[in-house]
């Protein structure tokens, strides 16, 4: 199960870093768009067949339906920022379980999606399952906890 985990969170910062570099590379594209005043050597001398000393129609523009690269790449960069944080989060979580002397957080399974955590395992009393959720409930960045850990008595 940890094994699993770790190759999730390794394929999600994988989709950050790409999801980045294809925002920054449109961004530069961005950049290096003509300004005022630039003109490409098309322009200077005009269409061809266009009569000298005239102006030709300003070009037609249609709307694409398709999102743009950047759009693309913006919703790729949210996303996965949102499973990067839910990893952060479960990452959190564990450390705090890890910090609590009298919690065996390598029982506890702690699983997040778009900042609810959900806890799984068996601890030995009805308390300790309390404490593990009020810990969950006080990491930055959870929004619900959902308590699945079964008490096995002592």
């Amino acid at each position: 199960m940890q094994i699993e985990q770790l190759k999730r969170h390794t394929l999600i910062a994988a989709a950050v870093s790409a999801a980045m570099a294809l925002a920054a590379c449109n961004q530069e594209g961005a950049d290096r768009a003509a300004g005022p005043g630039d003109t490409t050597a098309g322009e200077r001398a005009g269409p061809v067949g266009a009569v000298p000393g005239t102006t030709p129609p300003p070009p037609t523009t249609q709307a694409d339906p398709r999102p743009s690269v950047g759009d693309r790449a913006q919703s790729a960069v949210d996303s996965a920022q949102g499973a990067a944080g839910d990893a952060a989060i479960t990452a959190k979580v564990k450390s705090a379980l890890v910090a609590e002397d009298d919690v065996r957080s390598l029982a506890i399974d702690v699983d997040t999606n778009d900042g609810r955590v959900v806890l799984e395992g068996e601890v030995p009393t009805a308390e300790q399952s309390m404490r593990i959720e009020q810990l969950a409930q006080a990491v930055e960045g959870v929004l619900s906890v959902e308590n699945r850990l079964k008490v096995i008595g002592s």
